[in-house]
């Protein structure tokens, strides 16, 4: 579990205007706390849901600067369950090399 400053984040695609009602969109995450566990990483790209059923889900009302919290998994141990979704990656390419995680928000 990390707490993080996000500092970069794609867009979710707004209902209807996609031709596929799931989307799972890019966090990069700086300046991690790591809560519980283990991170060895100062910055990472976390994917996690941007809408769900043609609706959108609180990820999509994130903003640059925010502070969050995030369960994470190691995006290699999940690729195959989320892996096949429409993804909205990263503008800036050399976030691309950062190491990928899915998240989970935790309150």
């Amino acid at each position: 579990i990390v707490k993080a400053t996000i500092g970069d984040i794609s867009e979710s695609p707004k209902p209807g205007d996609v031709p596929y009602k799931d989307c799972i969109i890019a966090i990069h995450l700086k300046n991690i706390d790591v809560l519980s566990g283990n991170l060895p990483d100062d910055d990472i790209v976390v994917f996690i849901w941007g809408m769900k059923d043609n609706k959108l889900l609180p990820a999509s009302d994130l903003k640059k600067g925010q502070k969050v919290k995030f369960e994470l998994a190691k995006w290699n141990d999940v690729e195959s369950e989320y892996g096949s979704y429409n993804r909205i990656e990263l503008a800036d390419d050399e976030l691309l090399m950062l190491d990928v995680y899915w998240g989970k928000f935790v309150k």
